[in-house]
């Protein structure tokens, strides 16, 4: 009886344990997420991760086997752990959340060179997770995690309903995946991914011009990651293209807000929409057709055709840009096929065809007729090479991604420079713009670059005359 009583004993201090380390767990997750989002202003709970031990106490609580158990949880905790990645991710670089499931069918366009290694750290974490909870093989009690869970949400909702709700606060409360459920709910059934953009656009400004007044031949750029400099004195990335083009183009800049990433980015100029997460559901890709810009063009005689270095699998553009509008596109097999001999970019991110070889294929398409012709860039996607980077004389010289980053983008610049002026029939009408701010992982190179602003250029060519850069 006494050896009993002390088993039982011994159990129950074993169970205080784990029910601490539950919530010990919890807390240390969330210390290292303040520790990443400190300098975003996001102060929220993530609450997803109370949802590891739970996994492992609902499985023992049901009577499934240890072999069960463990994979249920790793499951719970990759889940989680992955998603909270991408979550901060999409906080620190003002990115659009997504929907994770989304990405899954672009994964043999992705650089995996470059996100092998993050994705096995999450795996080790995940590991490290799911050791404490593994090795038990009975229920341990889940009621202090879940007790402090439910003050953190009824604490939420008393802030943010309450008459405290005007506070300038971010909330108490973050969720990840229930942000990814109602995304999906909202994409698949409800049909919201795709809203009216509150700003000015590419779309909005040639929508305002009369049919007969638009000019025949329109090309449009968008740079990826090209940031405008918080300092006027650095913005500069746009320079080599004026150095080219100026005695033939009238330049007027401009600054777009943006919201989201690389697709959302274009969808914003190119339709004047705000996307969150891919619309490639059938309602919002007829939505797409009737709203964005090259659909219009089409209806107006316009070829419309699109060009990307990387495949047409990432953001499911296959799907997306015909949606848009598009009766031709080109991604880096068509890009191969049409000139033999293109090899892959060397150094970028994603795997392609560099930025001066599509801007060539680009500008060959533009023959005199109706054409409206789209590039996507690729060189300047992050995270960029910094070894063996020689001395920047731009204005972001001391810093050796910000120089290479200068670098990058200026080549780009200027490689699109000299396709238009070789080419046989240069376009009247040139909108330069970028997608996002540069997603620097460095605090102290992100902070170069307005959070929610990008650069915006549109260049007017004038034949037959001395032309003037208007700035």
């Amino acid at each position: 009886m006494l050896m009993t009583s002390t088993v039982e004993h011994r159990l129950h201090r074993r169970d205080r344990k784990t029910a601490l380390l539950a919530v010990g767990l919890f807390l240390a997750a969330n210390l290292v997420r303040f520790v990443l989002l400190r300098d975003t202003g996001d102060r929220s709970v993530q609450i997803d991760y109370a949802l590891i031990p739970f996994a492992y106490w609902a499985a023992r609580k049901l009577g499934f086997g240890h072999g069960i158990q463990t994979v249920l949880g790793a499951g719970v905790a990759v889940l989680v752990i992955g998603g909270d990645l991408l979550d901060i991710m999409a906080r620190r670089f003002n990115w659009s959340h997504g929907v994770v499931i989304d990405y899954a069918a672009s994964m043999p366009d992705l650089p995996w060179p470059v996100i092998g290694p993050f994705v096995g750290l999450g795996m080790l974490a995940a590991g490290l997770c799911l050791v404490p909870f593994a090795v038990h093989r009975h229920a341990f009690p889940i009621w202090p995690l879940g007790v402090l869970v439910g003050a953190l949400l009824a604490a939420n909702a008393l802030i943010y309903s309450g008459t405290r709700g005007d506070l300038d606060l971010s909330r108490l409360t973050h969720s990840f995946v229930s942000h990814a459920v109602t995304g999906t709910v909202n994409r698949l059934f409800i049909g919201r991914t795709l809203t009216p953009f509150a700003g000015s656009t590419m779309a909005g400004d040639l929508r305002r011009e009369a049919p007969e007044s638009l000019p025949p031949q329109i090309l449009s750029v968008a740079v990826e990651s090209l940031g405008l400099a918080s300092d006027p004195a650095r913005r500069t990335l746009l320079r080599p293209l004026l150095t080219v083009l100026g005695q033939r183009y009238a330049v007027r800049f401009g600054a777009h807000r943006f919201d989201g990433s690389t697709l959302p980015g274009e969808i914003r100029e190119l339709c004047g929409l705000q996307a969150d997460g891919i619309p490639n559901t059938p309602a919002l890709l007829a939505r797409l057709g009737a709203t964005c810009l090259p659909a219009r063009l089409r209806r107006l005689g316009y070829d419309t055709q699109a060009l990307h270095g990387n495949g047409p699998l990432m953001y499911d553009r296959r799907a997306v840009y015909p949606a848009m509008g598009f009766n031709r596109r080109w991604f880096d097999a068509d890009l191969r096929r049409a000139a033999p001999g293109t090899g892959t970019c060397p150094g970028t991110a994603f795997a392609g065809v560099c930025d001066a070889d599509v801007y060539a294929r680009a500008l060959s398409l533009f023959d005199g007729r109706r054409r409206f012709v789209h590039v996507l860039t690729l060189d300047t996607h992050l995270p960029l090479p910094t070894s063996g980077a020689p001395a920047c004389d731009s204005a972001f010289a001391g810093n050796p991604g910000l120089c290479r980053y200068a670098q990058t983008t200026e080549a780009s610049m200027r490689s699109l420079g000299q396709a238009v002026l070789g080419a046989t029939h240069p376009p009247e009408l040139i909108v330069v713009y970028g997608d996002h701010a540069p997603p620097f992982a460095a605090t102290i190179a992100r902070a170069q670059f307005a959070p929610h602003q990008v650069p915006y250029a549109v260049l007017t060519r004038m034949p037959g005359a001395e032309e003037r850069l208007i700035h």
